[in-house]
């Protein structure tokens, strides 16, 4: 008990000295980085802000140690804009491959024998009532990720230690893909067709827009406008961050009194995955591979969670 009572505590020194003296410099560092570069938002301020808060506030410091791995993803999604340059001269944009592939697998049937995109299909059938409805889903799965962590911390912590961690290895996965295979969205292939690669393609809201126009705002154009990566449709993480979301939900739910309740999280992740494909943001096969990631990432985290539990 005695052993265990220190080890405890030096690991807690350990990380409160990793959060003091390495993380919390590094965030101001790339805070200062953006302002220096001429790409700072209000959303830097706030975020870096809340970190160094949560960093430098002792009382505070042990929700950061649960809560780092949300921050780290929002900075490293965020640093993509810097290194996506350097990787767009080694690596090719894929674009026709995507394309051809989607069709070969999940064409639907067009005019005449020719197949068409499944978002294709869909653009001939929009509504006001679903372009309003899939628009909320796809802005607001970023919250749900956050929501979840937050009442997690409150219910659950053990639990959102590896839901954090989770959701970082999946997020930088996808991240590396994305490095890997840049893949053209189905918007783009509607802008610029199937030739050269326009590496200087602004962000698009694509079917969004509709949305902006729908509600007289310009939410979405810029929003998408601040984008770091336009060649970032493999995988689709707008699919792989809820389901992950649901599954952790799910296993914190798991015989309890309210256990029904995580399928309000599954029709969620379904939601946003048709939203990805009716907005033109996303193939299906995007989607697929997103969910397929999240699995992925959530199953390889309980096997390691239960092989600590039998090794201690």
């Amino acid at each position: 008990m005695v052993c265990t009572t220190v080890g405890d505590n030096s690991m807690m020194l350990t990380r409160a000295r990793l959060l003091t003296f390495v993380v919390g410099p590094t965030f101001g560092a790339y805070l200062l980085l953006v302002v220096a570069t001429g790409h700072f938002m209000v959303a830097h301020a706030v975020i870096v802000g809340a970190a160094l808060v949560l960093i430098y506030v002792p009382r505070l410091r042990p929700w950061m140690t649960l809560l780092l791995p949300f921050f780290l993803f929002g900075v490293t999604y965020d640093a993509m804009r810097f290194v996506v340059p350097l990787a767009r001269e080694l690596i090719p944009v894929q674009v026709a491959g995507p394309y051809r592939l989607e069709l070969a697998l999940f064409g639907v049937p067009g005019t005449g024998a020719t197949p068409m995109l499944a978002s294709a299909f869909l653009a001939q059938h929009t509504h006001v009532a679903i372009d309003l409805v899939t628009a909320f889903a796809y802005l607001f799965y970023f919250a749900q990720t956050f929501l979840v962590a937050f009442w997690l911390l409150w219910r659950n912590r053990p639990l959102l230690a590896r839901f954090g961690w989770t959701y970082l290895a999946l997020n930088f996965a996808g991240f590396v893909t994305y490095f890997l295979y840049p893949a053209a969205p189905p918007w783009y292939v509607e802008q610029y067709g199937l030739g050269p690669v326009v590496l200087d393609a602004p962000a698009s809201a694509a079917r969004l827009a509709d949305v902006d126009a729908h509600l007289g705002i310009s939410l979405f154009r810029s929003f998408y406008a601040q984008s770091a990566n336009v060649f970032a449709a493999i995988p689709s993480l707008h699919a792989a961050d809820p389901l992950l979301a649901w599954l952790y939900v799910r296993l914190h739910l798991h015989d309890g009194p309210h256990a029904r309740w995580h399928w309000t999280f599954g029709a969620f992740w379904l939601l946003v995955c048709f939203g990805a494909i009716y907005l033109g943001h996303h193939y299906v096969i995007d989607v697929v591979l997103g969910s397929a990631y999240a699995l992925v990432a959530y199953l390889a985290a309980q096997a390691l969670a239960r092989r600590r539990a039998q090794s201690s």
